[in-house]
């Protein structure tokens, strides 16, 4: 009687985490004291049913807010991956202007061997392969923005500087666009630690590797914002064919 009375207490309780994490709020949901009391019974009588329940109320807890987070992050991922294409194209060109006389005017020309950049069109790729593909990117190039943020430092550029600023306002968008593309992920990437850049000699060869990292930056996002346009596209239309099917069900 008390093991029922137990179960039946810890999936409401269950259901209020859930209805709070879909209302995002930082507050804890209150436990009911009937709820409290009969743990405390089960501790005393029955300990080994009393942790499984609680491991039960905390794994239904984390299904419900890892669905929560892949319900939203798909969109929030395309907007803030539109946000940063519209803003690459300045950047580049800022990057470019504070290079001084004598450096090529044109991204174009900024050809210099870069790693941690994909090969082909992504969009081409499987969903879970191609989100997989962003996220190991979107790694590589926060270490290749902490490079060029040190090579400017060692040039004598301020922190105050537009492009220092620019540089850190991108690189703090893409760990949340990884982030982001990370939650959209069924199984979760495994970790790879991203190698250090290879040090490079020369202030012109610098200047260079600043201007291609950029470039592909650039290139890569667009490709981000195209895969991801069809990832939320692709979903918005199977939620409306399951939508439709379950009306038709309900008709007599």
């Amino acid at each position: 009687m008390l093991l029922a009375r137990t179960f039946s207490l810890y999936v409401k309780e269950a259901q209020l985490l859930c209805h709070a994490q879909k209302k995002k709020t930082t507050k804890s949901p209150t436990v009911s004291s009937p709820l409290t009391h009969s743990i405390f019974l089960l501790l005393l009588f029955f300990p080994s049913t009393a942790f499984m329940c609680l491991l039960t109320i905390l794994d239904f807890a984390r299904i419900n807010a890892s669905d929560l987070c892949r319900s939203s992050a798909g969109t929030q991922s395309k907007n803030l991956a539109n946000l940063l294409k519209s803003e690459a194209e300045t950047l580049v060109r800022t990057y470019i202007e504070a290079q001084g006389e004598g450096f090529p005017q044109s991204s174009s020309e900024c050809k210099e061997e870069v790693s941690g950049f994909p090969v082909g069109d992504i969009t081409a790729r499987e969903s879970p392969e191609m989100l997989q593909s962003i996220y190991f990117t979107l790694k590589s190039i926060d270490r290749h923005f902490k490079t060029i943020l040190q090579q400017l430092s060692d040039l004598g550029f301020p922190a105050t500087d537009p492009l220092q600023m620019k540089l850190k306002v991108a690189q703090e968008r893409v760990l949340h666009l990884a982030a982001n593309i990370k939650c959209m992920l069924t199984v979760p990437p495994p970790e790879v630690k991203i190698p250090p850049s290879v040090t490079i000699r020369g202030i012109y060869k610098q200047k260079k590797y600043g201007c291609t990292v950029l470039r592909k930056y650039s290139e890569f996002l667009t490709q981000v914002v195209r895969g991801l346009s069809h990832q939320t596209g692709t979903k918005l239309k199977k939620r409306y064919i399951h939508s439709h099917h379950a009306r038709l069900q309900r008709l007599p």
